[in-house]
């Protein structure tokens, strides 16, 4: 039988760095994972659903985010909304920061009557310009379907 010492020998050493984005790697299929079963669940729970999307938050404690001024983030946010136009109404912005991330989630909607993929292209230009604006940012719009 080897002692513990001479098997330890033939193992290789792993940078910590490879171990982290491993780690991270398994968490972020694991939440892929989950998220498509639920997806799946819903759709036949659910049956005129055509499409749903879940979206899973970072585990971890959520801070405030303190390099950039909240303020100021909003400021650019609705800036970039109404430089894209069509309509469109800011509802909620919720920021914050975990893991090294800034995460962006912006809840709008559309003052007047717009084509669905319309609305889609616009929600993705905001999050395109919004990313751009904001280092390491996450950015998630969601569009509701009317302005209450």
């Amino acid at each position: 039988m080897k002692s513990e010492k001479n098997e330890k020998k033939f193992m290789p050493e792993i940078p910590r760095k490879e171990i982290d984005e491993l780690r991270n790697s398994v968490k972020t299929a694991s939440q892929k994972i989950m998220a498509e079963n639920i997806e799946r669940i819903k759709k036949t729970e659910i049956k005129p659903l055509e499409n749903v999307t879940v979206h899973i938050e970072p585990s971890g404690m959520a801070v405030p985010a303190a390099e950039v001024n909240e303020t100021q983030l909003r400021k650019v946010i609705y800036e970039v909304a109404n430089g894209i136009g069509g309509n469109l109404r800011i509802k909620r912005i919720d920021t914050y920061a975990a893991e090294g991330k800034r995460y962006i989630n912006i809840d709008c909607c559309f003052t007047k009557q717009i084509h669905i993929k319309e609305a889609h292209r616009i929600a993705s230009q905001v999050e395109k310009e919004t990313k751009e604006r904001f280092a390491n940012a996450v950015v998630t719009v969601h569009i509701e379907p009317e302005c209450p």
